[in-house]
């Protein structure tokens, strides 16, 4: 059996148990943090589905355009070839330096 208040002053002294509003707004407070944070997440991912399919569609056309994907091999193999000379424009310079000094070559 609970125990019977008198006065004021008891009334002042003893803890008070918190008042269910104020759980109420706490509750209110962390249910807009929530739903703006979802917000914000799904804002963003859709952000991110905008600007993927981009992407993916110029793969396709690629895929699909054969004058862009012959283009593209035109440019790897002389990209291979301006690599290819430059090696033996290097190696043909360095026999020629390697003849001009036969004395520091290896003896």
């Amino acid at each position: 059996m609970p125990e019977v208040i008198n006065t004021d002053d008891e009334r002042a002294t003893r803890p008070q148990a918190e008042q269910p509003e104020v759980h109420m707004k706490s509750l209110n407070i962390g249910a807009l943090v929530l739903a703006a944070l979802f917000c914000t997440a799904a804002t963003a991912d859709q952000d991110m589905m905008n600007t993927q399919p981009q992407g993916m569609q110029t793969q396709q056309d690629k895929a699909s355009n054969p004058h862009i994907e012959a283009r593209e091999e035109a440019k790897r193999k002389h990209m291979k070839m301006q690599n290819e000379e430059q090696w033996r424009k290097d190696a043909e310079q360095r026999k020629q330096s390697e003849m001009k000094r036969p004395e520091q070559s290896g003896s």
